[in-house]
């Protein structure tokens, strides 16, 4: 029998789904040959039997899988399609919200007295700082006195020379000997770490006598001429003024070609100082010698007139001499850590503040212009290269002093002065703003009022080190008791201003009414009206008044606690004080900006005093038109009746104001104005139709359908399509989803389905990098109810959803066709402007689920062919009349099924009439096979197995059973009429599988003998 694969692939084509046509082809090898298996006991009219074998069992999973179709799933054992597209909902970017400049403005009249106070006067002061530490001994150093002897000695062997010049005579000597130069006893203060040079200053000399070369040449006079010759002083010494020769490197007395009289000569030199680092270990330096020496051969010719000389050996002497007594003048020395205290000093101050006028009662603060200026300064320390190191003085300038931001160092309100300000000296100018005088008393009479005000500057204490090089004199100075001399210089300040308590200088300004003028406004097309915009990016609101004119001598002024107030719809934010006024109801009435006397300063231009906010912060962040009266928006016209009020007290005195007089009514011109205004966030209500055209999406299920045989009906209960909605827009949008299933390019319904499904609007529009995500689960009315949707899923009936899918469509058309659903009472639409795009996601996922359904058709085929090469032994010696097939089928499919048999011909090619061969069932069974048996609770399918007999008879001696080569079975079943006895709806499995098992009997054999 041979095994052919294309029968098994329809198998598992028709096991996917409710209607479909199940073929398969089974395998069995031959199990018995006649010439060696069959045992040879025959009697005429017996039966013969043949095992063939059995079939593989073969599974859904063997026979399909996700190879065969696309986007087919099997994760949880259960066949099902799995399919994912998207629907993009193309919504462009919303057009920009611009909203004009915004205008206010009203004039008003005030009235003023004078104010006066008296120029304020610091006196200088310079208090006593002394620098507290332990004085340091001076370093004690012996040197031993330098001497040096060499007796120089030559024997000369002369000819007589006679009265007159003399030739030439050279004389070579030894080198004299070294001379030592020796420091010991050295005492050293441990904060002297070392000494780096020894300032001598001493004269040293050369002693050098010639005279026994005169005597002994008889030279009325002579000279020597020297060759070559150095005195070398160890390294470090430093030689100055030699006279005769030259200092070479310093350290060395060179005295080549040098001529010295044939006498008692004497060079003089100085020894400046002797410069060698000596480190002092824990006060104690060894004493150490080093050696002077000679350098270059003590070579020299000696030339003069001589009396006249006899011939022979002449013995002369010249003793040489280096002598020196050193004294230490200075030495250069090194310090470390030694402490230093400079102990807290407090300045006192005595200030007093007069020419007060008689309508105050108190003063809380003077204000100065900035060429009020107090001067601290300090002169350098005598400390040479020392350095001072350690932590920062820190000058308190009494906490009622207030001073203007500087290029100065402060640390949280104190004057930083640094350790090497102290010690080079320095000059600190800080503007004085103003004086905190509210704790202060009034005193005087009526006319003649002042305050005493004593300010204590405190210079913080400092903990110093000092470091570096120095020497005697530098640390006898540093020993000496040395001040700081710190200064105040004398200082007159002006006042300019002043905040007082009075009410003689108060005036009280009436409610006045500015109209608010919006000039335009831009609305996109799909927007139709406004609830409130949030700005892009705060809005300032620029206040200008102007107040003219002023009359000669006339100072500034200020407004105290100033009120404007804006309309409930504008919403501010500001470092000044705001104030929301309500109704009883809750409903803002007002915001009212409350400026508290620094918040309108006016300054001089001309003869008019203007005032802007232009330091303050004051902005517009959002626009509440509900909250506006009489607000229309006509064709992108906005219109309302609103007005911002201005009202509050003015005094003179605070701030910047000047103290000069203000007769007369004063006209003060205020305006209010705000730049365009761009808008990020728009509550509003959006038109109906946000797209420009409705989008589709295709779901191709071209695989499936190639495997449905034409005509099949699927049985979906569990069908679903889950919808992911991931909507930007702070707008709900309603959606109708039409679904038109094709096959062959035909519209299988033409009366296209639709469902309606809600998109929920996303709540956080402020974040353009995300969105909402609705998540709907559409399922048909046959979905079991018992069956909860996935988490975060919410489940729409669709009723006609199998209408869609059970015609085994090729791929099936969704078009979508969304449009804005109306906010709900009391709320808008809300829109983030800033957004690039907002596009609406709609993820769609298909899951249909196979099952068993009314409609089933299945057919397993399976072929036996070759037969004749089993039954030639026994047909070439007997006459058989009948064959009988026994076939045992394991059935785990849950479908009752009914076997049907095929004689084929030679080759198993053609089927053989009925007129030759009959086939017939045994037991009247008429080719039954039990259904499997499916537990709805355990989700397995329990096999059964039936055994059916099937008589294949030869008639009327047409010889046709030897021409039987084949036999083709036929296992049919369905859940139709004939098979109302098997459950529907048992879900398609890949464990479910058929097993087949054939026997084979020969009866009715009628044998010639002979022929055995």
């Amino acid at each position: 029998m041979n095994k052919r694969h294309f029968p098994w692939v329809f198998i598992s084509q028709t096991l996917l789904c409710t209607s479909l046509v199940l073929l398969g082809n089974s395998c069995i090898d031959n199990k018995y040959d006649l010439n060696k298996d069959i045992s040879m006991v025959i009697g005429i009219g017996g039966e013969l039997g043949i095992p063939l074998g059995e079939t593989e069992e073969k599974a859904l999973r063997d026979l399909l899988g996700p190879d065969d179709i696309a986007d087919l799933d099997t994760t949880d054992g259960a066949y099902g399609l799995h399919k994912k597209e998207d629907i993009i909902a193309k919504i462009e970017r919303f057009d920009d919200v611009t909203i004009d400049e915004i205008d206010a403005s009203t004039d008003f009249k005030i009235t003023f007295k004078t104010l006066t106070i008296d120029p304020i006067s610091f006196p200088e002061n310079e208090p006593d700082i002394t620098m507290s530490k332990e004085p340091i001994s001076r370093p004690e150093m012996n040197i031993t006195p330098i001497m040096g002897r060499s007796d120089l000695s030559t024997t000369l062997t002369l000819g007589s020379f006679p009265e007159g010049v003399i030739p030439e005579v050279k004389i070579t000597l030894r080198r004299p000997d070294n001379v030592d130069f020796e420091i010991s006893n050295i005492f050293c203060p441990t904060e002297i770490t070392s000494i780096s040079s020894v300032v001598l200053g001493s004269q040293a000399k050369l002693e050098w006598d010639l005279s026994d070369i005169k005597n002994k040449l008889r030279l009325s006079s002579g000279t020597i001429t020297l060759t070559d010759f150095q005195i070398n002083f160890p390294e470090g010494f430093v030689l100055s003024n030699p006279s005769k020769g030259k200092i070479v490197g310093d350290n060395v007395l060179s005295l080549v070609g040098e001529q010295l009289p044939c006498d008692r000569n004497i060079i003089t030199f100085t020894l400046e100082r002797y410069e060698k680092t000596i480190q002092n270990q824990n006060g104690s330096i060894s004493g150490f010698t080093e050696e002077i020496t000679y350098s270059g051969d003590l070579k020299f010719s000696i030339s003069g007139v001589t009396t006249g000389t006899d011939a022979g050996d002449c013995n002369i002497s010249m003793p040489l001499v280096l002598s020196c007594s050193p004294q230490v003048s200075d030495m250069h020395m090194s310090l470390s850590g030694v402490n230093v205290d400079v102990p807290q000093t407090v300045i006192s101050n005595e200030v007093d503040i007069t020419g007060i006028n008689e309508e105050v009662t108190k003063i809380n603060k003077v204000y100065f212009d900035e060429s009020s200026k107090i001067t601290v300064t300090s002169s350098p320390l005598n400390l040479g290269e020392l350095a001072l190191r350690g932590n920062n003085a820190l000058i308190d300038f009494s906490s009622k002093l207030t001073f203007a931001p500087d290029n100065n160092t402060w640390d949280n309100g104190k004057l930083v002065i640094t350790p090497s300000e102290i010690k080079n000296g320095f000059t600190k100018t800080v503007t004085l703003q103003s004086i905190d005088l509210s704790g202060e008393e009034l005193s005087g009479t009526n006319n003649s009022k002042s305050i005493h005000f004593e300010p204590d500057f405190i210079v913080g204490s400092m903990k110093l080190t000092v470091s570096g090089n120095t020497t005697f004199s530098g640390l006898q100075e540093f020993n000496n008791n040395v001040k700081v001399p710190v200064k105040v210089t004398s200082a007159m300040l002006d006042v300019v201003d002043a905040d007082v308590e009075t009410s003689a200088f108060t005036s009280n300004l009436e409610e006045h009414s500015a109209d608010i003028d919006i000039k335009d406004v831009s609305i996109p097309d799909k927007i139709e009206d406004l609830g409130w915009v949030q700005l892009k990016s705060p809005s300032k609101i620029s206040l200008a008044m102007d107040v003219n004119p002023i009359p000669e001598g006339a100072g500034e002024m200020r407004f105290q606690n100033l009120n404007i107030d804006f309309p409930a719809f504008i919403e501010l934010e500001s470092d000044q004080k705001i104030e929301v006024h309500k109704d009883q109801g809750g409903n803002v009435l007002y915001r009212r900006l409350v400026l508290d006397g620094k918040g309108a300063i006016f300054t001089k231009n001309s003869v008019t005093r203007s005032w802007t906010n232009a330091g303050m912060k004051l902005n517009i962040t959002k626009l509440d038109l509900t909250q506006a009266e009489s607000y229309k928006l006509i064709e992108g016209k906005l219109s309302l009746s609103e007005v911002i009020k201005v009202s509050g007290n003015v005094v003179l005195g605070e701030g910047s104001i000047s103290l000069t007089d203000l007769q007369g009514d004063i006209n003060v011109d205020t305006k209010v104005s705000v730049a365009p205004m761009e808008v990020g966030i728009v509550a509003c209500r959006v038109k109906e139709n946000v797209t420009d055209e409705n989008p589709h999406t295709k779901i191709d299920l071209g695989d499936l359908s190639d495997y449905l045989k034409e005509g099949s009906k699927l049985y979906l209960p569990k069908a679903n399509f889950k919808l992911k909605a991931s909507n930007p827009l702070g707008v709900p949008v309603d959606v109708d989803l039409v679904f038109k299933p094709y096959k062959n390019g035909r519209l299988l319904l033409m009366d296209a389905p639709s469902v309606p499904v809600s998109i929920n609007a996303y709540q956080h529009v402020e974040d353009i990098s995300n969105a909402d995500t609705t998540r709907l689960m559409i399922v048909g009315k046959e979905y079991p109810e018992n069956i909860p949707a996935p988490e975060g899923y919410t489940k729409i009936q669709f009723d006609r959803l199998s209408e869609v899918i059970e015609q085994v469509p090729d791929s099936i058309i969704i078009d979508a066709y969304p449009k804005a659903d109306a906010p709900v009472a009391g709320s808008w639409h809300m829109v983030n402007l800033d957004r690039p795009n907002n596009d609406m996601d709609i993820k769609c996922e298909v899951g249909v689920p196979f099952a068993l359904g009314d409609n089933i058709n299945i057919v397993y085929c399976d072929t036996i062919d070759n037969i004749q090469d089993d039954l030639d032994d026994i047909f070439d010696k007997v006459t058989v009349s009948e064959i009988i097939l026994n076939v045992k089928v394991t059935n785990g499919v849950p479908l009752n099924l009914k076997l049907k048999v095929i004689p084929l011909g030679p080759d198993a090619e053609e089927p053989i009439s009925s007129s030759d061969l009959k086939v017939l069932f045994d037991d009247n069974t008429e080719g039954n096979i039990a259904a499997g048996s499916y537990n709805f609770d355990s989700q397995k399918t329990e096999p059964t197995e039936t055994t059916v007999q099937i008589k294949i008879i030869e008639v009327n001696g047409s010889n046709a059973l030897k021409r039987l080569d084949g036999l083709e079975l036929k296992i049919e079943g369905g859940l139709g009429d004939q098979n109302k006895g098997t459950e529907g709806g048992v879900p398609l499995k890949t464990s479910q599988s058929i097993k087949a098992k054939v026997g084979l009997k020969v009866k009715g054999i009628q044998a010639d003998m002979n022929e055995f």
